[in-house]
Parts: structure tokens; sequence; C-alpha cells
């Protein structure tokens, strides 16, 4: 089976600092978590069979699991993926963990909900480590950085995948991809939502799901020398209303969170609140988005229209997604990024993101996912899991 996205993940490791979404997403199918979220947000348990509360935290037992080279999914391995867990991990909230026999983990911290916590982008890796172990239910045969990433079934984890191989393509663009789609050169996709998309997919004659809630669009600003006056006449500049007239629609709606995904509201105050009208900015400034991305790119000319009085020297920038999402994540020299998120606590839940106006919502979004004929069980899942959270459960009929 043939699954296109759009872009490239600069790693594949979740907890390199140059992770981004889509690297979250490969992970899916290949480590395992001691929970996990379903499409609505509610955690369930994957790799742990058992949770107990403890003074101070609780004690999780794993289930009977193997790495793809035999090796048994141990509580050491629990431990040393936590030493190099960073935000937005839920990892990362944990104080301590300890290992108390070869299935039981102990672990601590002020946490109120571990169950959430837990499904939150916390990927147990073998020895803390990425490498070409699984004990997901597929593991990786082959990665060509910038191409395709190819999958294959692992045959040691406890249940048994449908499909045998799943190839997944990194196209360069929304165009391309349904090109691609509606040629039959793939046979699924996750196309980033954009303009009557749903007419567009319908068009070509293919399936689709979509689902609202987790997924969003928001300007971040990234300290390159704008003043907290200066970020806050920027956004009072900005027209949300206007931008989801035209490029929302009915595919979205207008955003007063950082974070839509379950949970504490991560927008501190009203939109009111964090931006007024002030001084025109008398400075060159750039706004960058991820190149390929349709509707990041439309509204980013739109942005250019309606922030031409509060900054007159204002200059578009583009940028590969796989840049963009990267390294650009730690060091953005530009000022002003218009980007997706999925809503994992730590990529704009801070509440000081939002009280310094670092990071202001425009809008969610619906998370798509598009199938041919023959293809069962994808189904669209706005959380950071992404397309591959029931992978597992995926058939395909041969041509």
């Amino acid at each position: 089976m043939r699954f296109g996205v759009v872009g490239s993940p600069a790693t594949l490791d979740p907890y390199s600092p140059v992770a981004s979404e889509l690297t979250y997403e490969l992970a899916v199918p290949v480590y395992p978590s001691l929970y996990r979220f379903d499409p609505r947000g509610h955690p369930y348990p994957y790799l742990a069979r058992a949770i107990e509360s403890t003074r101070g935290g609780v004690r999780v037992s794993l289930r009977r699991a193997r790495w793809s080279d035999g090796r048994p999914v141990s509580a050491a391995d629990v431990v040393r993926t936590w030493r190099r867990a960073r935000a937005p991990s839920g990892f990362s909230r944990v104080t301590s963990a300890r290992a108390v026999g070869l299935r039981e983990v102990e672990l601590h911290g002020h946490v109120r909900d571990w169950k959430q916590t837990l499904s939150t982008l916390s990927y147990v890796l073998p020895g803390g480590r990425p490498r070409r172990l699984s004990a997901g239910p597929f593991r990786v045969k082959s990665y060509t950085p910038g191409l395709r990433i190819v999958f294959e079934r692992n045959r040691r984890w406890w249940g048994r995948p449908a499909l045998a191989t799943l190839e997944v393509e990194f196209v360069q663009s929304l165009q391309v991809l349904l090109l691609l789609l509606g040629e039959g050169k793939l046979d699924a996709a996750a196309p980033p939502s954009s303009v009557n998309l749903d007419a567009r997919l319908d068009a070509l004659g293919v399936h689709h799901s979509d689902s609202l809630g987790w997924e969003s669009v928001q300007l971040r600003f990234t300290g390159n020398g704008l003043t907290l006056a200066q970020r806050r006449s920027l956004g009072a500049a900005v027209d949300r209303a206007q931008l989801a007239r035209g490029f929302v629609r009915d595919e979205g709606r207008i955003s007063t969170t950082l974070t839509p995904g379950p949970g504490a509201d991560g927008a501190h105050g009203p939109w009111s609140q964090q931006v007024r009208a002030g001084v025109p900015v008398q400075r060159r400034v750039t706004l960058s988005a991820p190149s390929g991305d349709e509707l990041l790119e439309l509204v980013q000319r739109a942005l250019q229209v309606e922030l031409k009085t509060t900054a007159p020297d204002l200059e578009l920038v583009s940028v590969d997604p796989q840049t963009f999402y990267g390294r650009w994540r730690i060091n953005n020299p530009t000022q002003v990024a218009l980007s997706r998120t999925s809503g994992a606590p730590g990529s704009g839940r801070d509440t000081g993101a939002y009280r310094q106006a670092r990071a202001l919502p425009l809008f969610e979004v619906a998370t798509v996912v598009a199938w041919r004929d023959g293809i069962t069980g994808v189904r669209a899942d706005p959380t950071f899991d992404g397309p591959f959270w029931n992978i597992a459960r995926w058939t395909a009929v041969p041509r």
C-alpha cells in the first residue's frame, strides 16, 4: 500500500530537538506508548497493562511485548526513554522514573491526569534510543530521506496487521499529492486542509474523512527584534473573520486557544486582551510559511495585505517543510511564522507564549485522510498520533 504526505521529516527520532509533527506520526507504527489517544482525545492503554496510584505518582505494569529482535520491552526501556524525553512529550512532566521489575515502572511528578500525560507523545524506544527495532505493528524496512519510508509487518508484535508493507511517500505539495491520488499512484493520503478540498477530492472519485478539533493554524512570533507592543499591534491588524470566510469556510472555525485538543484551555484570556492597535512597525518584518501547504501560502499572501499599514515593509518567505518544521523550530531567522500544529502540550500551551503574544491562534482546521476503493480502516485522527493511529486495522485489496 502506498500512502502520501506533504513534506518530509528532519529526523525519525521523536526526542530529537528537530522532531516535527510528521516525525511523531511516523513513530506511531514503530514505537509503542504506555497509553494512546483515540480520535476523540480519550486515552486508552497500549503498552500499559495496568496502572496503580502511589504516593506522588503511579506504578505502571507493562504488557508482555517484544522488540523485533526478540528482546522483551522492559521497564528499563521506559526509564531510559524518560531520560531523553523533552517537551512536548508527556514524559517531560515526569520528575523521576524507576524500574521495579522487568515489566513494572514507578513514575513520579506533579501530574493531574496520568493517562492523558502518558498518551502525549511518550513513545518508548529500545534502550531509549532510535534504532532499527520495533515493538509496534510495523518496523522500518528502508528509509530514503526526503523521498519515502517503507514499513514492513513486525512479526513479533502482539497482534497481526493485515498489511504486509506500507510505503509512505514524501510529496512536495498538495497539488502534486492530489495529482498522484487522481492517477492512482497513491492508495491513500493525508492531504493538508485547504480551500474546497472536499469538492476536489470528490472530483477525483476518492473516499475521504475529516475531523475537526485538534489541528490548528497559528501565528508564531520568533522573538527576532519585535517588542511586545509590536507583536500585539501586528496581531490587532489581523482580521481572522475575513480570513476564515475566504479560506477556512465550513472546514474549520476561528480558534481562541493555542491547544484545541483535550485538557486545560491553552488560551489565557480572549484575543482582544492579547492584541491591541499600536504604532506601525518601522522595520523590515519577514513572514515565513512552509512551501507546498496551499492553505498557509494563501493565508500568508492575505496577511501581507492586511498588515500593509501596520508593517509597511513586510517580506514573505517560503521554506521547505522539512526545514520549517525542523531546525527553524529552534532558531527561526524570521520575525513571524505561520504554521500548523496538532495541539500537543508544549507546542503552544505554555502560558507565557500567549500572554506575551509570542503565539496567537488563528483557526482550528479539519484533519483529512483520503483513500481509493479497496482500502478499509483508514480514518481521520486529529490528534498528534496522526493518520497511522489504527494502522494495524488497515486492509488493501490488490488492484
